[in-house]
This record gives structure tokens, sequence and C-alpha cells, in this order.
């Protein structure tokens, strides 16, 4: 409701209770005189009647008594007039045809005559003579009132438009300026409030339009910088809503995903995208329906998913999806197709460091079955040089010569199997096997060396990922601990590796007594590049690499010191399926 209507239904709200209380007051103030002035009149002719009927009611004339009743009902307007003598008798009355509805006054006097008391008068005379009147005129009092009221309301509304006209014009320019029409202004007339709130408004407006001009200037520079960025990311980013439909994305997520710019454009959904890959064969193996279903997945748990998709081409792209707040989530795709292949290179690298540092061991190994093959050689020719040799004799060092071949031949067949690249693809394989594959590396070292080894495996452990990299780790672990008891004073070194299940994890541990790490290093310890180990001795990669290997196998690596040395310690996620053994 506008402000002029308000004022105006208030101004005749005000000015009809007005006319509505002068009206009561006024209809009081008449009724109260004009009863009064009845009354009076009534006791007059009350009284009158009493002097003028005193002598014919002395004298008991009726038929005088008859007549100036009569005559004082017509004069004085009376309604009735009863004459009674003091004994109470009738001598007259006269009632001049009044309804029982008809509201009275009476008045009662005494006749007196020479001081007695001879009868009375009981005159009475109508008491709603305004009533009466106000009836025959209350028409013409509703048309009236009726018409003082539309003078009431026109007065009104002329007043209220009168009192908003500046107020209008207020309303419009500001409306104007929300809508973004800053050159406007309010003519400073009228009285000095409304010439101050035009004056501040005019102010005010141009202060916005100031303002608007210099935050769509900026706006529009972020804008373009923020274009510009989102096209020329090296990610590529591509943002869908709720129901996956694509919002926007820029020229690096069609290239790294393959898929022309014409066959996923804005309002294409997810599942065309995945959809498009598929047509290409991209998830036909078993793991590659895996990948199907993340990529598919459009309410996974937590604020975000994260996982690899390797193309037919040799790409790896690694994607990251991130949730917004209104259910919808950005998709960032990266090529990490060198990243990978460096992280394999390194690893291998490091795999390689690690053979260099059990040649000595394996030198050891190789070394025992050598000199038996050698001894067993020189003793057979002799005895043929003798002529002592029998049959059963040379069978017996040929048996032996071929035994310590077949165990020279599995140390390097070993040597060669650590030192290959793993698989891509992770496989579940019994975890106890590759710690034991690791423990033989470091046996002959450890019992030349004088090292006590306490080995404890649970079988039938079952983890999935890379044996070899199990090894390579282990090995990593125990080469470490071999090489802090040569900088140790340690009496009895001695090397505890277990392989246990706790819940549902497979827990190996790798525990020394070379006198632990130092705790102000120990939160380093698993940085790249820090290392222990005097110059020249470390590449200080290997605990690194060791907790990225883990890490990858959805496990953790952790050390603490106890029981006078380091303990490392690692845990998987035990899988349930048990390797296939058949055709072995």
């Amino acid at each position: 409701m506008s402000f002029h209507i308000r004022c105006m239904l208030a101004v005749a709200a005000i000015e009809t209770a007005f006319l509505i209380i002068l009206l009561i007051m006024t209809h009081g103030f008449l009724n109260q005189s004009v009863r009064s002035e009845v009354h009076r009149d009534a006791r007059i002719n009350a009284r009158f009647a009493a002097v003028l009927l005193s002598e014919p009611v002395a004298a008991g004339d009726r038929r005088k008594i008859n007549r100036l009743v009569q005559d004082l009902v017509e004069s004085a307007d009376l309604v009735s007039l009863d004459v009674r003598d003091s004994d109470g008798r009738s001598l007259a009355a006269l009632v001049k045809g009044a309804g029982s509805d008809v509201e009275t006054f009476v008045q009662t006097v005494p006749i007196i005559q020479d001081g007695k008391r001879i009868g009375t008068v009981r005159a009475v005379a109508r008491d709603d003579f305004l009533d009466e009147i106000l009836g025959r005129i209350k028409p013409r009092l509703v048309v009236t009132a009726i018409l003082l009221l539309a003078l009431s309301g026109l007065v009104s509304w002329a007043f209220g438009r009168h009192l908003s006209r500046h107020l209008r014009i207020i309303r419009k320019t500001a409306r104007r300026v929300s809508d973004g029409d800053f050159n406007v202004a309010i003519p400073v007339e009228g009285p000095i409030e409304f010439r101050a709130v035009a004056k501040a408004m005019n102010s005010m407006s141009s202060h916005i339009g100031e303002l608007h001009d210099e935050l769509r200037g900026a706006l529009a520079d972020r804008t373009h910088a923020l274009e510009s960025t989102f096209d020329h990311m090296t990610e590529g980013v591509a943002i869908f809503d709720a129901d996956g439909r694509l919002l926007a994305r820029n020229p690096t997520f069609a290239a790294l995903t393959g898929i022309p710019a014409d066959a996923f454009e804005i309002g294409s959904t997810l599942d065309e995208m995945v959809d498009f890959h598929a047509a290409g064969g991209a998830y036909d193996s078993a793991e590659g329906q895996q990948i199907e279903a993340q990529c598919r997945n459009r309410s996974w748990e937590g604020p975000s998913l994260a996982f690899e998709l390797s193309f037919p081409d040799g790409r790896t792209i690694s994607v990251r999806r991130t949730r917004l707040p209104d259910g919808g989530f950005i998709a960032i795709h990266e090529d990490v197709t060198r990243e990978r292949e460096d992280q394999r290179r390194l690893l291998h690298a490091a795999k390689l460091a690690t053979l260099g540092e059990l040649a000595t061991a394996t030198a050891h190994e190789l070394n025992q079955p050598l000199n038996v093959i050698r001894l067993s050689a020189d003793n057979a020719r002799a005895r043929l040089t003798a002529g002592k040799a029998t049959e059963d004799y040379l069978e017996m060092k040929f048996g032996r010569i071929a035994e310590q071949t077949e165990r020279a031949a599995a140390i390097i067949d070993h040597m060669r199997i650590f030192g290959r690249k793993p698989v891509e693809r992770p496989e579940p394989f019994d975890l106890g096997e590759a710690v034991q594959s690791a423990v033989d590396f470091f046996a002959e070292t450890a019992r030349l060396k004088g090292y006590g080894l306490d080995l404890a495996i649970t079988p039938g452990l079952v983890v999935k990922g890379h044996a070899v990299l199990i090894e390579q780790v282990v090995a990593n672990l125990i080469s470490n601990a071999i090489a802090a008891f040569r900088t140790t004073d340690a009496v009895e070194p001695q090397l505890r590796i277990s392989v246990k299940r706790s819940d549902d994890a497979a827990v190996v541990e790798v525990a020394d007594n070379a006198g632990g790490i130092p705790p102000d290093i120990l939160p380093r310890i698993f940085e790249p590049f820090f290392t222990t180990k005097p110059g020249g001795e470390g590449t200080g990669l290997g605990l690194s690499i060791s907790y990225g290997i883990i890490s990858d196998m959805r496990g953790t690596l952790s050390v603490r010191n106890e029981s006078g040395g380091a303990t490392f310690s690692f845990e998987l996620p035990v899988h349930e399926r048990v390797p296939s053994t058949a055709g072995t």
C-alpha cells in the first residue's frame, strides 16, 4: 500500500472518528437539554393545574374539574392528567392517546386549599420528544454522514498525494539506481527535510556510480585474467553440476581426454564422456571395468576422489575430483606419464643401488658352491690320475658338483628376479614368501659377520601389490640395519624380522639393536635425499622410495626407537583371495 493511500486512510479515519464523537456529544447534549426542559414544563404545568383545580375540587364541582383537565391537557401538551381527592378517589382523568412504548415523565403535585391538602394532581408528559425528532431526520443524517465521509476521503486523498509527491520522486529515483541507472538526480525542492534527502540521494547515486564503474572494470580485468588462466592451464579442468552435466571446461581437458571438442560440449554428461572411451575399448579388461566405475562415480564419500587412467597410447592421466557446495564437482586431469616413468626409473635405480650393496653378500653366497665344485673336481681328477677312481666315487662327485651348480644358479636367478622391473598391474602374493626372499640375500652376510638373525613368519598372509617391490623395501631396511651395526659398538648385533597379522592388516617389522635413530632426525628419516650414512655410502632415497611403495599399496611405513635400536614396520591390507597355484 502506497504512502499517499495510507495517509488518505489515516486522515479519513481521524475525521470519521471526530465526526462520530461530535455527533455522540451533540446528541447527548441535546437529549439532556430537551429532557430538562420537558421536566421543568411538566412540573410548572402540574403546579398550575393544582392551583386552578383547588376551588373546583374543594366545591366538588366535577363538571368544572373535567373541563379544566381537558383544557390543561390540550394547552400544556401533556400525555395525561389525573385529579384525585384526599381519599385518593379519582375526580377526573384524561389520557391523550400515548402508547405503552412511549417514554413518560410523571409529576405529582398536592392540591392545597386554606393550607389543607384536599387532593392531588398527577401530570404525565412525554420524555422521548428528542427521539421522535431524531427519528424523523435520521435518513437525512445518514445521507449527510455519507457525504461528509466521501468529502473527507477526497480531501484525505488530495492531502496524501500532496504529502507523498516528494516521496514518490525519491522512490522512482531509488528504483532507477537499483536498476543500474546512476545518471539520475532528484529535484532539490519542497520542505527542508525532502531537500536534505534529495541532496543525500543525489550524492549517494553519484558515488555508487563511480564505484560501480571501478568494480565493473576491475571485474572485467579479473574475469579476463581468470578466463585466460583457465584456457591456458596445463591441467585439464572441467566443472560438472550435481547431475553430471558439463558446465565449463578448458581446451586442455579435451586434449587430455582425447575427446573431440564438438563431441563433448557444454551440457554434455559425464556418462557420455565415459561412453566415448568405452566405445574405444578403454575398459575391456577386468581392471578397466573397475576404472570405468570410478569414472562414472558422482557420489563418492568424502570431499574428493583420486585415481589414474591408463590410455592405450601409453599415457597415464591423474584424475582428481573435488566436491562443490551445490553438489557438483570439479574434475582436474593431469598428464603424469613422464612423472610415473621417472618414478619407475628411480625405483629401479634404487633397486640397483641395493643390488650393489648386496654384491658382497652374493659373492659370499656364490663362493661356497664354487669352492665345493672346485674341490670335488680336483679330488676326482687326482683319483683318475692315480687310477683309483671307481664308478661310484665319480658318480658321487659329479652329483655334488651338479647340486652346487644348481645352488649357484638359484642365487643368480634370484638376483636377476630382484633386479627386474615390476609389472604394472598389482597382483595378490604371499607376503611371507616375499620377505623370506629378501632375507635370503643377507643370511650368509649375517652369518659371516656374526649378526644374529631371528625370523618369524606367519604363513598365508596374502596382500595385493608388487612382490618385487616389497622385497626391495625389506632388503633396504635390512641393509640399513647392517650398515648401522658397522657404525655402532653393539656387543651382540641382532636382527629381528617378523611377519604377522593384526586385525585386517599384515604387519612386517624389521628391528635391530644398533642404538636407534637420534630423536632430532627421527621426523626427517623418510625425506628424500636425507641419509645418516657417511658421505658416498648412501643416496638418501632408499627410505623415501620405500615409503612411497608402501603408500601406493594403501599401507603405512613408520619407525620408532625401542629395545636399544630402531624398529621399522609397515602395514598392508590383507587380501582375502589366495593367489592360484595351478600349473606351478
